[in-house]
Formats: structure tokens, C-alpha cells, sequence
């Protein structure tokens, strides 16, 4: 955590600034709009790809549990900060500390992440139904993602500059950015690059297009953005371990 989590944390604002400014500079979006194309092009899937991916492929699921809390404890909470401002015109202090305790998502992380460590045994009756809840959730989430191209394809709508300007952060931005602050500034080993790498590779998190949709910004981008992310994400991957791993 302490060597590869700082590159990942700098990286992940960094895309997330670089996005929105292309996005308003580029394609003449309102801010909040290119804020939400930038959240699209900078919130990786650290769950439901980046979990399985790190059991399988770096052996140790937890490599990805710290990219996941960050977004949800630190990116979400600024992120829906930006967008209440951009819809009220005003944001307090109160707003953004309480933003993440009106966040089911966040509230949920957090007290499983309490109930884990603590060592806490829930019972039966409650710890069975939110199990069951849980394991609804990717197919749920893949169900929303596919009702939402009833009526049109990826890059149907009109919104391809930004998807397309999206997908490139995601895909090559980002990850190079990360290579080289790992392997020249930050200096870690040639294996704790391939994780670098390897997360920020990960394709645009459903969260970005549930935020857009919230707020009625630019969930169109947001859902083309994750479909095509999640296409080239694992060809990018094997690109980078050609280029990354000795065998």
C-alpha cells in the first residue's frame, strides 16, 4: 500500500483534472458536464473488475480494496460536492463532509469494511438478506448498463468527441502517467509498476454513469464510456504486460 497507492491516488486526480479540461476546452461542455465526463474517463471499476483481476492475476484481491475506498471516501465525496454546487450554486462545509453519509454506496463500503476488521459476527437474519442483496449486485448493475442502449448503440448519440476523449485518458493517459511517476519519480520495482499499470488500466466504474444520471449530466457519455472501456481494457492489459513483464 505504501508504494504503489500514493502513484494511483496522484494519477487518478490528475486524469480527473486533465479530463475535465479537455473536456471544456476541447468540446465547449458545461463544467459540470466536463466534470462528469472526466469522472467517467478517470473512476476505475476497482470492484466488480478490479477485485476479481487482482485475485487472479496479482494473486491478492486486496491490491485493489484501497483504489476502491479512495474513490468512494476521497474522488466521490469532491465529485458530488462539484455537482451540488454546479445545481445550487453554493456548497458548504457541512455538504462535503456529510456528502458520503448520503451516499448508500459509501455507507455500505465503509461498514463492511468496519464489520471485517472488527471481527464482528452479524446475524443470520440480517447478514443473509444483505448477502443476497450482494450478490445481486453485478447483475444488476450489468441489467441497468443494458437497458440503457434500448433505442441506440455506443457512439449513437452524438457524444462521440468526448467518449472517445474519455476512453483515451482511461485507457493510455492514465496508465502512461502512472508508468512513468512509478518507474522514474517514485522508483519502485519493476513488479510494483506491473500493479500500477495494471489498476489503472481498469475500464470506467459504474459509478460514473449512477452520478451522471443523478444529476442529470451527461449519463450517455458515461455509458458508452464504460461500454467501451470495459471492450478495450483487457486488450490494453495484455499490450502492457507484453511490454511490462519479462515472460
Amino acid at each position: 500500500l505504501s508504494t504503489y497507492f500514493p502513484v494511483i491516488a496522484v494519477v487518478s486526480i490528475l486524469g480527473l483534472v486533465v479530463a475535465a479540461l479537455g473536456a471544456r476546452l476541447l468540446f465547449r461542455e458545461r463544467f459540470a458536464t466536463a466534470v462528469s465526463t472526466a469522472v467517467s474517463a478517470s473512476y476505475m471499476n476497482a470492484n466488480f473488475v478490479g477485485i476479481p483481476l487482482a485475485t487472479y492475476v496479482l494473486g491478492d484481491a486486496a491490491l485493489s480494496t484501497p483504489v476502491m475506498l479512495f474513490q468512494l471516501l476521497v474522488v466521490s465525496p469532491i465529485v458530488l460536492a462539484i455537482f451540488d454546487f454546479a445545481q445550487s450554486g453554493k456548497v458548504t462545509v457541512s455538504t462535503v463532509l456529510l456528502q458520503p453519509l448520503r451516499n448508500p454506496i459509501i455507507v455500505a463500503s465503509v461498514a463492511g469494511a468496519i464489520v471485517g476488521i472488527s471481527g464482528v459476527t452479524v446475524p443470520f437474519v440480517i447478514g443473509e438478506p444483505l448477502r443476497l442483496l450482494g450478490a445481486a449486485a453485478v447483475p444488476l448493475a450489468l441489467l441497468l448498463l443494458g437497458m440503457t442502449f434500448h433505442g441506440d448503440g455506443v457512439l449513437a448519440t452524438g457524444n462521440r468527441g468526448p467518449v472517445v476523449w474519455a476512453t483515451l485518458v482511461k485507457l493510455f493517459i492514465m496508465p502512461v502517467a502512472g508508468w512513468w511517476l512509478a518507474t522514474f519519480v517514485f522508483q519502485l520495482s519493476a513488479e510494483t509498476v506491473w500493479i500500477v499499470v495494471l489498476l489503472l488500466l481498469l475500464p470506467t466504474g459504474f459509478n460514473a454513469q449512477n452520478y451522471a444520471m443523478r444529476y442529470g449530466l451527461s449519463d450517455r457519455t458515461a455509458r458508452d464510456t464504460i461500454a467501451l472501456t470495459t471492450l478495450l481494457a483487457f486488450p490494453m492489459m495484455l499490450i502492457a504486460a507484453a511490454l511490462l513483464t519479462p515472460n
